[in-house]
């Protein structure tokens, strides 16, 4: 029954913000405006903020919004959902597919089964379980310009109050297997075991878990701690041991709300044993998260912490993309958002890590990942702007082509990519035209020599080639 409530909120989310749509069909406003209108829906209640509001960034959703309360658009609902797949949890995806089934009036999608918080079992290995909701702070409103504004966020408004009675609030916790696959065949001399993959995902509703496999065994929680100033915060802490004995602790960042991710995962099969892996929200509206790793020597008895970086993007766990049990990062390319236009509207390609000793070696464009790159492609072709999307009037669609460009390179189709390019663009942007060299001082001045391109595919060449993705003479006979 507390499903079938907390299902039922969301969906009426969703129902309501289609409301807002149809009523604004013919002025529906920019991106941000439909993201503070959602934060006004939700409320005091906005545990699914982030999640939403990168729903509406994402392009399929564009498809969507004139499809709003019909009844139809199971296929464009679908393409929206593949495209987030990779940024939040099962759990939170299953949240997004209700959402929108109340925004199209579709039936429900059943989503994953969800009890009460579990305590920490004893021995029993844990199966993931989905992240806690990231949010962010609220948006200010949409500006009135519209005689059904009025009526609408009133009936929403006392929606909200009595919902708020109730005391349903949504959470985030799943607890879905992880898929399993075939592990490789090692040497047992310079592997324990090959039982990997496993993970666990904190947050609000999840304080606490722990992971047994083999002579490992991986406590994880979340402290309640507060900062010098008194406010409120979650750090993530994990202990392991071997054989009983503890090696390590890992210790994530200190945020003033949980996302956690803790994974048992073969990122080095050199060594003796699996890696651990914490993945962490630091804050903030989009960035970052902070990874580290728990590893171990050859021999087994020396454990070290490594390092791995910070990303953009919330916590998610290393993946298999080869299946064949070695586990990578996989993580946005920061380098293309901001670059062109607004986050909101930017893509990019997809960075494949891989751990070699305490060393990160970038191995996206090994060849090997073509058919992982071919995926993200698809998802990209599916959600590309079409005549009379707001998109080809403004900076936002160079963002986009950017990053499609750039997969486009990486499964071996520049040209036909460059070429989709050059007919989409829009030209009357200079977003990302000019380069500092040296960084910028603390008055925004530049404090070096600064590059200044003559169009945005002059300066998109020169993004590719300095981040890899055009080999240096293979863009000579692209033409700008």
């Amino acid at each position: 029954m507390a499903d079938q409530a907390r299902n039922s909120r969301i969906r009426s989310l969703g129902a309501s913000f289609a409301i807002y749509v149809r009523a604004n069909r013919e002025a529906l406003g920019s991106t941000t405006q439909l993201q503070a209108v959602v934060a006004d829906i939700l409320g005091a209640d906005q545990s699914l903020l982030l999640p939403i509001k990168e729903l509406i960034a994402a392009p399929a959703f564009r498809q969507l919004a004139p499809l709003a309360g019909s009844g139809t658009g199971a296929v464009q609902r679908d393409s929206a959902i593949q495209s987030l797949a990779g940024t939040f949890s099962m759990g939170v995806v299953a949240d997004l597919e209700i959402f929108l089934g109340g925004f199209l009036d579709l039936p429900t999608k059943p989503g994953p089964a969800r009890g009460p918080a579990p305590t920490r079992p004893a021995t029993a290995p844990v199966t993931p379980a989905a992240r806690g909701t990231q949010t962010a702070a609220p948006t200010s409103a949409v500006p009135n310009n519209n005689p059904w504004l009025p009526a609408v966020f009133g009936l929403l408004g006392a929606a909200t109050a009595i919902l708020a009675v109730g005391g349903w609030y949504i959470t985030s916790q799943s607890t879905r297997p992880l898929p399993k696959v075939a592990t490789p065949a090692l040497d047992p001399a310079t592997k324990a075991f090959t039982e990997n993959g496993r993970s666990i995902e904190l947050g609000d509703s999840r304080q606490s878990g722990e992971i047994v496999s083999g002579p490992i065994q991986v406590n994880a929680e979340l402290l309640n701690e507060k900062t010098s100033y008194g406010a409120a915060t979650k750090t993530p802490v994990v202990s392991v041991t071997v054989n009983g004995q503890e090696v390590g602790r890992l210790v994530g960042a200190q945020a003033p709300y949980a996302s956690s991710v803790v994974q048992l995962a073969d990122l080095d099969p050199s060594n003796k044993y699996p890696e651990i892996i914490l993945s962490s929200f630091t804050g903030g509206a989009h960035c970052c998260t902070e990874i580290k790793a728990l590893t171990s020597d050859s021999s087994g008895n020396n454990w070290s912490e490594v390092k791995l970086g910070s990303y953009d993007g919330g916590p998610g766990p290393a993946k298999d993309p080869l299946n064949n049990g070695r586990y990578y990062l996989t993580v946005s390319d920061g380098r293309f958002l901001y670059k062109f236009t607004s986050y909101a509207c930017s893509a990019s390609p997809t960075r494949l890590l891989r751990l070699e000793g305490k060393d990160l070696k970038d191995v996206t464009l090994d060849q090997a990942f073509v058919p992982y790159h071919a995926k993200a492609l698809q998802s990209l072709e599916e959600s590309f702007p079409q005549q009379g999307d707001e998109r080809y009037s403004s900076d936002c669609i160079n963002g986009f082509l950017a990053g499609y460009v750039a997969t486009k390179a990486l499964v071996g189709e520049l040209e036909s990519g460059w070429q989709a390019m050059l007919k989409a663009y829009f030209r009357r942007s200079d977003w990302g035209l000019k380069e500092c060299q040296a960084g910028y001082d603390d008055k925004g001045e530049c404090k070096g020599p600064e590059t200044v391109y003559s169009s945005f595919p002059e300066a998109l060449k020169a993004l590719l080639l300095r981040s890899g993705y055009m080999k240096v003479g293979s863009g000579s006979s692209l033409s700008i």
